[in-house]
């Protein structure tokens, strides 16, 4: 895969800009993209370093790798300081997969062209990852947001190929998700049919492979050790995926004193294939989990 440099020079100016075409007059950034006051003339500064006005870039990237079974991937959002640092990769031809967080986008503001572009690029090589946030998978009553939540994810995964989606565990219906109070889910047979039925929900609007990735919400030691059960049961329905996220396991281990074997134990590690703390990783799918 090759990206060429007309497109990486979009990628820059789109950056540079700040704005990324996806605000409109004096609203906000979407959802996790936001960026400090003046970080547009920061960049502007800094940028030019990165690839000095793309004079010395060749015509086309550093061609991947040839496919291998796992890809290393970096995080591709709406974010200039999270793209300027990625430019040097993708010149160099090691960003071997992408992941979008394609809801921090669904109020309504337009995706710029260029950031297509790059999706497009990624996804056509079956190397584009889309992750959810807000879709709040085990809510106790259905919303109209996650049915347009559902229908978005449908024409987005017309629109761009997905090699798989992820969601994570729990519930979410706040709008800011670094303020609110992570609380439990009841493992009870209600919760465990209601998951299952949103992840194939998921799954027939994204058309690919559908993975959860775990969180640390417990309040109790029998919490944790019914964990990766529950997660196992949940996503057997639609042969899913696990992405096991090192950072909320270490926060179990820590807070209930427990031996990293001893828990790891407890995981469905067959079903593993992203790790989003050490880079995560993009597996082959032959169809479901693979």
């Amino acid at each position: 895969m090759k990206l060429s440099k007309a497109l990486l020079g979009a990628v820059l100016v789109g950056i540079t800009a700040q704005t990324t075409a996806c605000t409109k007059g004096d609203e906000p950034a979407p959802k996790g993209e936001k960026v400090a006051k003046g970080s547009e003339k920061k960049n502007a500064r800094l940028l030019p370093r990165v690839w000095p006005g793309l004079s010395n870039a060749p015509e086309t990237m550093a061609a991947v790798p040839a496919l291998p079974s796992i890809l290393s991937a970096i995080a591709c959002n709406l974010d200039d300081h999270l793209l300027a640092a990625a430019l040097p990769l993708l010149e160099a031809g090691q960003v071997e997969a992408v992941e979008w967080s394609f809801d921090t986008l669904f109020d309504g503001r337009q995706l710029p062209n260029w950031f297509a572009e790059l999706l497009t690029a990624y996804g056509e090589q079956g190397r584009l990852i889309g992750h959810g946030v807000y879709f709040s998978l085990l809510s106790g009553r259905w919303t109209p947001e996650q049915a347009q939540w559902l229908e978005q994810l449908r024409l987005l995964a017309a629109r761009f190929h997905f090699d798989h989606i992820t969601e994570h565990f729990g519930s979410f219906t706040g709008q800011n998700f670094h303020t609110g109070a992570p609380l439990p889910v009841p493992y009870t047979a209600a919760i465990l049919r209601l998951g299952q039925d949103r992840l194939l929900r998921i799954a027939d609007a994204c058309q690919c492979p559908v993975g959860l990735e775990n969180l640390a919400f417990a309040y109790s030691l029998e919490e944790v050790q019914r964990h990766g059960e529950f997660l196992e049961k949940l996503l057997a329905p639609v042969n899913g995926f696990l992405i096991l996220d090192l950072h909320n396991l270490y926060c179990q281990l820590h807070n209930f004193d427990l031996s990293t074997d001893s828990l790891l134990a407890l995981y469905p590690l067959h079903r593993v294939r992203g790790n989003p703390h050490f880079g995560r990783q993009l597996g082959r799918f032959a169809g479901g989990a693979g």
